[in-house]
């Protein structure tokens, strides 16, 4: 192990042989929260983020997108049966849209931002088209404004998918339907749990009520936040990493198989989650951006939207490098010094791991395969430290002369 990623220990800490900690970032870390709020103030931090909607909590993102697509469904006297979605993204898009009956039409992604392809989502609606989803990637945008002129403009819907990201949206940019997760590694994190923020209350208590209620709330426990935290935390991560569950394995398709709107008591993790995410600092990228301009040099650019600038919250700091030999040859030495890089999602959605032939048969969507060859991604968390980016910078530097 690099002595840039090793702290000595206290000889008063353990024997010699014992006193080198492995430290490694886990690619994202937001703590699971150990204390509880009261239900009531739990619902009302939810009530000011999305005033005037309508709020159902699900045991997963997954699920809410399911219902906000099945939502659209039951709004719509035609046929319409496709969702567009963006090809590069999670597979959860496409169990979702499964799951409520469509198929999910994938749209290439643009060439140089993170948005859609703005000619081949305009060939790409059509009087099938159910709805659009505006998908905020690590938080760096969604392009919603335009989205919600173009989906307007067009007579269908819009969904944000906001699992990476928790919007703060401006008066009369709310969007029909919001997608939230509190899964583990999401912004606020509740080890579980998904949300439907939504402006028509009936419509989703009508379809929630087909799903089963869950009588009890396996998440609720503090002794599996406590061994989250601990597992995640940079001086057991290296050992951790290797459990089931905890790692960053490969990106495969799972289908979805369930809608299950959660109980009451289950507010009072998921508003712990969201106090606790609301109480830390607005802007998590401050200790990278001094090397943005170092970085540029060396071929590694900051995926942006279709903002000119990249500010706020980020779930993890999204870089493009030069082409897929220079992506791969930063992970690897990244992902041996232990500083938390991935490739994400590896491939644009037809050629993820298990993804139904109605989806592997899409494309070929060139941008996204650009995209999935270049990105790679690096953490943002309250242990990326100065020196993180100074060590991260040098093998920046030296992947020139790899």
């Amino acid at each position: 192990m690099p002595a840039a990623n090793n702290e000595i220990a206290s000889s008063a800490r353990g024997p010699p042989e014992l006193s080198i900690v492995p430290i490694r970032l886990p690619p994202v870390r937001q703590p699971a929260p150990l204390s509880r709020p009261s239900e009531q103030r739990a619902r009302r931090a939810f009530e000011e983020l999305f005033p005037g909607m309508s709020l159902h909590l699900l045991e997963s993102g997954t699920q809410a997108l399911a219902l906000a697509i099945l939502a659209c469904r039951s709004g719509r006297d035609t046929q319409a049966s496709e969702v567009i979605v963006p090809a590069y993204g999670c597979p959860d898009l496409v169990s979702a849209c499964l799951f409520a009956g469509v198929t999910p039409r994938l749209v290439d992604v643009a060439a140089d931002h993170w948005a859609y392809d703005r000619i081949q989502l305009e060939r790409s609606v059509s009087e099938r088209t159910l709805a659009v989803l505006a998908v905020n990637l690590l938080g760096i945008g969604d392009d919603h404004a335009q989205l919600q002129r173009f989906a307007a403009s067009r007579g269908v819907a819009l969904i944000a998918d906001s699992a990476q990201h928790i919007p703060r949206w401006s008066p009369g940019e709310q969007p029909q339907y919001t997608v939230l997760s509190f899964g583990r590694g999401k912004p606020a994190n509740a080890l579980r749990g998904g949300m439907l923020v939504a402006r028509d209350a009936q419509e989703i208590t009508a379809l929630s009520s087909m799903g089963e209620q869950l009588k009890e709330f396996a998440m609720s426990s503090r002794l599996a936040a406590i061994a989250f935290n601990a597992a995640t935390h940079p001086r057991l991560y290296g050992y951790t990493s290797r459990l089931p569950g905890l790692g960053v394995g490969a990106t495969t398709f799972k289908p979805l198989t369930r809608i299950k709107a959660l109980p009451a008591s289950a507010w009072r993790q998921v508003g712990a989650a969201l106090i606790q995410y609301n109480a830390e600092p607005a802007d998590n990228l401050r200790v990278w951006r001094a090397a943005f301009d170092e970085w540029s040099v060396h071929g590694l650019t900051v995926l942006r939207s279709t903002e000119p600038t990249i500010a706020g919250r980020h779930l993890r700091l999204p870089l493009l490098a030069q082409d897929r030999d220079h992506r791969d040859r930063l992970i690897e030495t990244l992902q041996e010094q232990g500083h938390g890089a991935t490739h994400l999602y590896g491939a644009p959605l037809p050629q993820i791991a298990g993804v139904p032939e109605i989806v592997a048969r899409q494309g070929p969507f060139p941008n996204a395969s650009r995209l999935a060859d270049r990105l790679l991604t690096l953490p943002t968390h309250a242990h990326v430290t100065e020196a993180t980016v100074q060590r991260v910078s040098a093998a920046i530097r030296g992947s020139e002369h790899a």
